[in-house]
């Protein structure tokens, strides 16, 4: 029998290329190709909130809130590649009582937060916060509200979640406020892609529409839908391809989970909280640096090995 060389070529490169295999499918992104990792713990750190990247440092905020180890929250300031300590924002006559935003906005390091000043009176809303000669004061440049929580800005605005009224204040730089309302119940976590959008989570636990966008031109509102959602909290959004990361902190131990949403609206599981190897630990916070995503972690009991830590995650 006579065999064509060409042929025997062919049937090789086909065998040693897996038969063409691989070339489209619908597999979507899983835990098995991601490798989380704790990027910074202790600190006697209480029940962690949101965070922030400034390109030198890392902010996270934590609250009061199912802590017994402080009596009161805390904005602390990290390394941003080391994840080592840097310093602790606080003030002698004022205890942050529960700090759940953090963001950076004409220049100036803003969170949301109940607070009680000298006499024991409890105030809320935003501060301002700087630092001089080691002593950190504040300001509160917005009005005080009930339940202000998420924080994300662009050049030329502030976006604030208010939860007890279920609208998005917006603020321009001379603190001009107003707000836009929706079909969300609980706005909670806020992002910006970097051009065109503020994301924005709803933490209503029986909400499908867990996801919105506004334009920051128009202030826009439109909504990604999925049986996926899980009261939603923290929101990311990694530039690099579109792709918004979404943590859903889930109503118990095991059910969290980290989203992945495509520039297509293609939702799915990217970290699955009943693996205990993806070390979420009622997740709230989101943040990508790099090519990484940043979780903070509550405070959990079945993988309480990773409670009130920042976990990365290799994107």
């Amino acid at each position: 029998m006579r065999i064509n060389i060409s042929t025997v070529s062919l049937i090789l490169i086909l065998l040693l290329n897996g038969c063409g295999g691989g070339g489209g499918g619908t597999s979507s992104s899983s835990t098995t190709t991601t490798s989380p990792s704790i990027f910074t713990t202790g600190k006697t750190m209480a029940y962690l909130r949101h965070l922030l990247f400034d390109g030198s440092y890392l902010y996270v905020v934590d609250s009061e809130s199912l802590n017994t180890l402080n009596s009161y929250g805390h904005l602390r300031q990290f390394g941003a590649t080391s994840g080592n300590f840097v310093t602790t924002y606080e003030n002698a006559t004022t205890n942050f009582e529960d700090i759940y935003s953090v963001t950076k906005f004409n220049g100036d390091l803003l969170v949301t937060a109940n607070y009680v000043i000298s006499g024991g009176t409890v105030m809320q809303g935003i501060l301002k916060i700087s630092a001089a000669s080691g002593v950190y004061t504040y300001s509160n440049p917005y009005p005080s509200s009930n339940s202000l929580y998420g924080l994300a800005a662009d050049s030329n605005y502030l976006y604030i979640a208010d939860q007890s009224a279920a609208a998005i204040i917006i603020c321009t730089t001379a603190y001009s406020c107003s707000s836009i309302t929706s079909t969300w119940v609980k706005p909670t976590g806020l992002a910006y892609d970097g051009s065109s959008y503020i994301y924005v989570t709803d933490y209503s636990p029986s909400a499908t529409k867990g996801l919105y966008k506004i334009s920051t031109s128009s202030h826009a509102v439109t909504s990604v839908s999925s049986s996926l959602f899980n009261q939603p909290n923290g929101v990311a959004v990694y530039s690099s391809t579109g792709d918004v990361y979404v943590v859903n902190t889930g109503t118990g131990d095991t059910d969290s989970s980290i989203l992945k949403i495509t520039s297509a609206g293609v939702v799915s599981t990217f970290l699955d909280g009943s693996v205990t190897s993806n070390m979420l630990c009622k997740p709230i916070g989101a943040a990508i640096s790099g090519s990484y995503l940043y979780i903070t972690n509550g405070i959990c009991t079945t993988n309480s090995t990773y409670a009130s830590s920042v976990i990365k995650i290799s994107l």
